[in-house]
């Protein structure tokens, strides 16, 4: 059975090593301290990304799904993508899960050609993982949701800003689904994951907030819209990927 690494079994990166097992993966995934409720089926790795690294060179296939630590400096996750790629087989096969927060925040439509932000911590981290693995996969992320996630309770109460512009949300059974996708065709380069309907803040976030029981937000007054901002994923609709949760307004429940 061939051997697969998810480092970063968090949030996204358990659900993510557990359809891997599914799939017929021996999967090992990485945290520092092993929760109680691990499953027995993952076997468990130990790691501290900023102290020795251990020889991971048995994997043949990598999932980075650890995201940069904001309280850090902007250069720390592309250190620690460079110390990984140090101590992996040359012939692994690399995925990263990144994000769309790579593209600039004017308003406009972005898809994969577009231009990144220079500097951002997540391009040097990509532009690293690529300067060892030029064939590597990229999956570009929108903003996660899905089971517990549900943004609009963050805002029950509060002003909602700019409550008419269009959301860029991905579930995250989608980047899990899409992550499988892309490794069967054995797809290299970049993709942005992101559900294809962008509904408002206003619709995404009061839907959460009717669901959860929750006082709704507050519109500001007299706020004039700004420019929408939407990213696509292009190449993944190229690819032949079918959402399971194509519109935001379906995430609950």
């Amino acid at each position: 059975m061939k051997e697969a690494l998810v480092v970063g079994a968090g949030w996204l990166g358990l659900p993510l090593a557990l359809a891997l097992e599914q799939a017929g993966w021996e999967v090992t995934a990485t945290t520092r301290i092993r929760a109680a409720s691990w499953p027995a089926s993952i076997n468990h790795l130990p790691l501290e990304l900023d102290g020795d690294l251990p020889d991971l060179s048995v994997f043949v296939l990598v999932v980075l799904a650890f995201p940069p630590q904001a309280n850090l400096g902007a250069a720390v996750y592309a250190q620690r993508i460079e110390r990984l790629c140090k101590v992996l087989s040359p012939q692994a096969q690399l995925v990263l899960i990144s994000s769309t927060g790579v593209y600039p925040d004017a308003p406009g439509a972005y898809d994969e050609t577009a231009a990144v932000k220079p500097g951002h911590p997540v391009v040097l981290g990509e532009q690293t993982l690529l300067k060892h693995f030029s064939q590597a996969l990229v999956l570009r992320a929108a903003g996660l949701a899905g089971y517990d996630r549900r943004i609009g309770k963050y805002f029950s109460g509060r002003v909602l800003p700019d409550p008419q512009q269009a959301v860029n949300l991905v579930h995250r059974d989608d980047v899990v689904g899409a992550t499988l996708h892309l490794i069967r065709q054995q797809a290299v380069g970049f993709y942005n994951v992101v559900a294809p309907e962008h509904p408002t803040k206003a619709e995404v976030y009061g839907k959460d907030l009717e669901e959860l029981g929750l006082p709704s937000f507050i519109f500001p007054e007299n706020a004039p819209a700004s420019a929408a901002r939407v990213v696509f994923g292009h190449a993944l609709q190229a690819a032949g990927y079918a959402f399971v949760h194509p519109n935001p307004l379906g995430f609950g429940g």
